[in-house]
């Protein structure tokens, strides 16, 4: 699971950090052989992720948003990604 790459600080997308970043998670787990399960990536709002190593579980937050767990079956977008 990954979570982030947001297009923070940068509202015009000129430098594209957050897009930048998720080229370069996707190019290093792909030449190591990392399967992405679950994403939530994108957007403009900065994410917080827990992680209860214990059971696997995973919660994420959205810019101060209530928490939410992040399941392997399905794909979320950024907010920016929605049409």
């Amino acid at each position: 699971m990954v979570a982030g790459g947001a297009q923070m600080l940068d509202f015009n997308g000129t430098f594209n950090i957050g897009h930048r970043n998720q080229i370069a998670m996707r190019k290093v787990f792909c030449k190591v052989g990392v399967v992405v399960s679950k994403e939530e990536i994108g957007g403009m709002s900065s994410r917080t992720m827990k992680i209860d190593v214990d059971c696997g579980r995973v919660q994420l937050s959205t810019s101060g948003g209530p928490e939410h767990e992040m399941l392997a079956n399905s794909k979320t977008i950024g907010a920016s990604d929605v049409h």
